[in-house]
C-alpha cells in the first residue's frame, strides 16, 4: 500500500455531469459504474467516494486511470497529467477540502454527431442510439440544482462542457451564477455558433478559457464531426480568435483524422491557433491503436518533412516559449509554436501502436455507423478502403 494517494483528485478534484453523475477526474475512466449515479449532495456523503479515496493508496493504478498514465508516458515538455497538476496542492486526507477543479456539464444538448462521442454528451447521439435500438434511453440525475450550493471559494479552475454550451440555455444560466467568482473559466465549444447573445454572455468571464472542439480541416471535420460545415466553422474559429486571445483547438486526434492528417494539417496551421491534441483512448474502436502502424509512420515521415520545411533555424523549445508572458511576443513565435505542436502530434502516432483487437473494433463500428448514417468511410480518403479490406 502506498503512504499517499497516487492522485488527490478525490480530494481536489469534481466532475458533475446531469447525464452520468459525479466524479472525482472527468479523465477516469472505469467500468460500468464508474461514476456515482446521483447528485452531488449524496456523492459527498457515498461509498463510492470513500472506496475511490482508498483506491488511491494501492500499490498498483487502476486502469480506469490510463488517461493520465498514458499522458505521463509521452513525457511532454511543459504538458503535465492531471494527476501532475494536483501534485503541489496540500490536502486533509481525512477531512474537508475545497474543490480547485471542477468540471461541469449541465446536459448533453448538442448540435453535432461526433462519430467518437457517446450519448451522455450528445442529445443527437442520443436519438440516433435509441432510433436503431442501441439503448432505450440514457441516466439523467433527477436534479443537478445543488451545483449552485457548491463551495467554489477555493476552486481555481472551472470546465464547462457539452453537450454544445453555446445553445444550452442552462449553460448560460451557470454562467450568470459564476461570473463574479476569482477564478479561470474554461469553455469547451464546437464553434458552431458565433451569436451576439452567446459572445455577451461570454464576455461576463474575467478569466476565460475557450477550448474549440475542432477534428481538422475540411472532409475530415465534417466526417468525424457530423452536421459540422467546415467553411462556417472555419469563420467563426477566425472570430474567436479575433475576440479573445486565450483560444485554443482542443484537437481528438482518432483513427479517422490521423490517419489523413496529411490532408488537413497545414490549413489548420494558416488559421494560427494554438493547438492541443489528445489521443482518443475511449471508446476504443477510434483509438490509433486501430490502424495499422504503416500508416501511423508514413504520417510521422510527413509530419517531419513538414518541420524541415517550416523551421527557420531561430525556433525555441516549449520551456523557453511558455516563460514568455507578453501576449504580442508569444504570438511572433509562430513557427516554433507550430514545431511543437507538430512534435506532439508525432509522440501521438509513435505512442499508439497497433493492436488487431482495437483494428476489429474499428472494423465493426464504422460498417455499423457507415450503415446508420448512409456514407463510406472509404470514400472520404482511400486508406481507409486498404484498412478495412486488409
Amino acid at each position: 500500500m502506498r503512504t499517499s494517494p497516487y492522485c488527490k483528485a478525490p480530494w481536489i478534484g469534481l466532475t458533475y455531469e446531469s447525464t452520468v453523475g459525479c466524479k472525482p477526474c472527468c479523465e477516469w475512466r472505469g467500468d460500468e459504474n464508474s461514476s456515482f449515479p446521483g447528485n452531488y449532495t449524496d456523492y459527498v456523503k457515498s461509498n463510492y467516494l470513500k472506496n475511490f479515496k482508498a483506491m488511491m493508496y494501492e500499490d498498483k493504478m487502476n486502469e480506469g486511470c490510463q488517461q493520465c498514465i498514458d499522458f505521463e508516458e509521452r513525457n511532454l515538455e511543459d504538458h503535465p497529467s492531471r494527476r501532475q497538476k494536483y501534485e503541489p496542492y496540500e490536502i486533509n486526507e481525512h477531512g474537508d477540502n475545497k474543490i480547485v477543479r471542477f468540471d461541469y456539464r449541465a446536459g448533453n444538448k448538442c448540435n453535432l454527431m461526433c462519430r467518437m462521442c457517446h450519448p451522455e454528451a450528445s442529445s443527437l447521439r442520443e436519438e440516433e442510439e435509441i432510433k436503431h435500438g442501441n439503448i432505450q434511453s440514457i441516466f439523467r440525475v433527477e436534479s443537478t440544482d445543488d451545483a449552485y450550493d457548491i463551495d467554489l471559494t477555493g476552486c481555481e479552475k472551472l470546465m464547462i462542457l457539452g453537450g454544445e454550451p453555446s445553445i444550452d440555455l442552462g449553460v448560460r444560466k451557470w454562467i450568470n451564477h459564476i461570473k463574479d467568482i476569482d477564478m479561470v473559466v474554461n469553455v469547451t465549444t464546437n464553434a458552431t455558433n458565433t451569436s451576439k447573445k452567446w459572445f455577451d454572455t461570454l464576455r461576463q468571464l474575467k478569466k476565460l478559457e475557450i477550448n474549440l472542439s475542432i477534428d481538422g480541416t475540411g472532409q475530415a471535420q465534417d466526417f468525424q464531426r457530423k452536421g459540422s460545415d467546415w467553411k462556417e466553422v472555419k469563420s467563426n474559429i477566425i472570430k474567436y480568435r479575433d475576440e479573445w486571445r486565450n483560444v485554443t483547438i482542443q484537437l481528438t486526434a482518432s483513427a479517422i483524422n490521423f490517419t489523413m492528417l496529411d490532408t488537413w494539417w497545414e490549413e489548420m496551421m494558416e488559421l494560427d491557433v494554438a493547438i492541443h491534441s489528445n489521443p482518443v483512448l475511449f471508446p476504443k474502436e477510434y483509438s490509433l491503436r486501430c490502424i495499422p502502424d504503416i500508416y501511423k509512420e508514413e504520417q510521422v515521415t510527413w509530419l517531419k518533412n513538414w518541420i524541415k520545411k517550416v523551421d527557420t533555424g531561430s525556433t525555441i523549445g516549449a520551456t523557453e516559449l511558455n516563460k514568455i508572458t507578453d501576449w504580442d511576443e508569444w504570438k511572433s513565435h509562430k513557427v516554433s509554436r507550430q514545431i511543437i505542436e507538430a512534435n506532439i502530434a508525432i509522440g501521438i502516432l509513435e505512442n499508439n501502436a497497433y493492436r488487431e483487437d482495437y483494428n476489429k473494433k474499428f472494423k465493426h463500428q464504422v460498417k455499423i455507423m457507415d450503415g446508420w448514417r448512409n456514407e463510406d468511410i472509404g470514400e472520404l480518403d482511400y486508406r481507409f478502403k486498404e484498412i478495412l479490406h486488409a
